[in-house]
């Protein structure tokens, strides 16, 4: 599935996309455009970028099918970030600092440190998965 912008306002824009190595760059980049326009500052532009590369990587390398639902919103003062998938099963978060030479499970742990909420909810055909930026403490 090609990228379609479904939905671009002043507070939220949503991708349909399909969650492939050679393109989690590009979705970066413009993850990062998008909250820039959003009113974002530098700190939250690089946390974007961290957390949009390792979601949608997550998607390449754990779900079967690589068709996937990118949104970023501003509600108030608060930045969310949510990729949604088809897939039920949800995605481990180290509990301590995972060592550097270990395969996997840096992303996830790195980013909620930086973020003020990261989480996963079912739905009816899979999952979300989110994090959160305040304005107050990021922007």
């Amino acid at each position: 599935m090609d990228a379609v912008c479904i939905t671009a306002d002043q507070h939220t824009v949503v991708w349909n996309l399909a969650a492939r190595p050679q393109v989690i760059r590009r979705w970066r980049d413009t993850a990062s455009a998008a909250v820039v326009e959003l009113g974002a500052g530098e700190p939250v532009v690089q946390v974007v970028r961290l957390g949009v590369s390792e979601l949608l990587t997550n998607v390449a390398r754990h779900v079967e099918d690589p068709n996937c639902r990118l949104e970023i919103s501003k509600v108030g003062p608060v930045l969310y970030v949510q990729v949604s998938d088809r897939s039920f099963e949800f995605p481990r978060i180290a509990r301590v600092a995972p060592g550097w030479d270990t395969e996997g499970g840096r992303g996830l742990w790195l980013l909620r440190s930086q973020v003020s909420a990261l989480g996963c909810t079912r739905t009816a055909v899979g999952k979300n998965v989110w994090f959160r930026c305040d304005r107050a403490a990021r922007w």
